[in-house]
């Protein structure tokens, strides 16, 4: 995704919320400097990559760190006069924010296993306790078959049943 240059002046790095989007953007800016011959462009879209370098800061320190000075790179890159070593140094800087990209696309994967890993634990925990519960249940309603508690005792059972069945849903969709 590129950039418009429209779209550019009016954005704002303090609208958006998850990494994602900012790793989205940022690479629509990179995008946008490989493009762009005018100098005064080029120095706006590096003070939005210092922008970036500024406001950004992910939950992985040393990722954040690496989208950072990728970032920093990029808008030197720009600002240099030299056109020939302005784009060997954006090249660079590109290079250095795709492997910070990968190193973020390894990171949410693990942590997409690890919300996976401890989805299914709550779940198996949950059909465990719900098992137990009905049980229990079950114990106590056969304590129950003199005449002033028959009512608890149907209560009771249909709870047991309702139990039963979230317990099998439960287990249905772990």
């Amino acid at each position: 995704m590129t950039i418009n240059w429209n779209a550019m002046e009016a954005f704002s790095w303090d609208d958006l919320a998850s990494s994602e989007e900012w790793v989205k953007h940022l690479n629509a800016f990179l995008d946008r400097a490989k493009i762009e011959t005018d100098p005064k462009k080029r120095d706006r879209i590096a003070a939005k990559l210092d922008e970036f370098a500024d406001k950004y800061s992910g939950d992985e320190l040393s990722l954040t760190t690496k989208l950072d000075s990728a970032a920093r790179k990029a808008a030197r890159a720009l600002r240099n006069e030299n056109i020939d070593q302005g784009i060997k140094d954006l090249a660079l800087a590109t290079s250095d924010y795709r492997a910070a990209v990968k190193e973020l696309d390894v990171v949410a994967a693990s942590l997409k296993k690890e919300a996976s890993v401890l989805r299914a634990e709550s779940f198996t925990s949950a059909v465990s306790c719900l098992s137990e519960t009905i049980l229990s249940l079950k114990n106590l309603s056969q304590t129950l078959k003199d005449g002033d508690t028959k009512d608890l005792a149907a209560a009771i059972t249909e709870s047991i049943e309702n139990v039963q069945q979230l317990r099998n849903k439960l287990e249905a969709a772990s």
